[in-house]
């Protein structure tokens, strides 16, 4: 099994340039959430999928037309010319390569190799996830790159930790249904001289339930499409679960959804 390769980089508020410490205060919180288009298998229930796009969620400090403005235009220049006009919105993007620019430019010193290695790598990414929240005052990263052969070259860095893991799933003793288990070597840089194993588990917020879905625009589709979802099996993921069945629709601004269609689903479903 090809092994997927995961970054984590959590920024102290003081770390980042002046201009986003300036933008981040007037942030009570901040989720910004990619996800590649490209067909890919994923290592469930490792990890979620989301819709293909960008998803982008933020609560001001205060609400205020200027403070809403400024983030827009950060957002624009990171991810290229996207709508971002209100607090929570999704919007198709296809590729990363405008935030790998701007981040190079940006964050990367002249003779930074390392930094511009990273930050041209998130080309290739699968999925990206930032947030912030004023509470820690810390920005998160997350970068996920696809299965395959990974190669593993990680220097430190003064004033920063720097860990390095290779784990695989496991089942540890007195593991509980709702958990997952995790088994492996983890080494932090200048501290560890040798890497130590590792066996842990936590609870998990997904189950694979082992079922598959289809989705058709019935025909003929006229003024108001009908979109029809299918499952194969409602089936919960384990006997124990309490797990119950849902439908996340991420819709572009172009299409929205009729009210009145939805209420009569939701009708049609709870008699059945």
């Amino acid at each position: 099994m090809s092994p997927a390769r995961e970054h984590r980089v959590t920024l102290a508020l003081e770390e980042l340039p002046d201009d986003l410490q300036e933008l981040l205060h007037e942030i009570h919180e901040l989720h910004l959430r990619w996800n590649t288009p490209r067909a890919r298998e994923t290592l469930g229930p490792w990890t979620s999928r989301l819709p293909p796009g960008l998803h982008v969620f933020y609560t001001p400090q205060a609400a205020s037309a200027t403070n809403s403005a400024r983030l827009c235009g950060q957002l624009r220049a990171a991810f290229g010319d996207i709508d971002c006009s209100s607090p929570a919105y999704f919007q198709p993007l296809d590729t990363l390569s405008n935030l790998s620019k701007y981040a190079e430019l940006y964050a990367c010193g002249p003779t930074d190799s390392h930094c511009k290695e990273w930050t041209q790598a998130l080309e290739d990414v699968v999925s990206l996830d930032l947030s912030y929240d004023a509470i820690s005052h810390a920005v998160k990263i997350t970068a996920v790159w696809p299965e395959g052969p990974q190669k593993l070259s990680i220097s430190s860095h003064p004033k920063h930790r720097t860990e390095v893991g290779i784990l695989t799933p496991d089942s540890p003793p007195h593991l509980e249904p709702y958990e997952l288990g995790v088994t492996g070597l983890l080494t932090v840089l200048d501290e560890a001289t040798k890497p130590s194993p590792v066996l842990f588990a936590f609870p998990s917020r997904h189950k694979d339930a082992g079922s598959k879905f289809s989705s058709a625009l019935l025909q003929p589709m006229g003024l108001h499409p009908t979109l029809q979802l299918k499952f194969d099996s409602s089936r919960p993921p384990s006997p124990e679960s309490s797990c119950s069945l849902h439908a996340y629709l991420t819709l572009p601004r172009t299409i929205f959804a009729d009210k009145r269609s939805i209420l009569l689903i939701w009708r049609h479903l709870t008699t059945q």
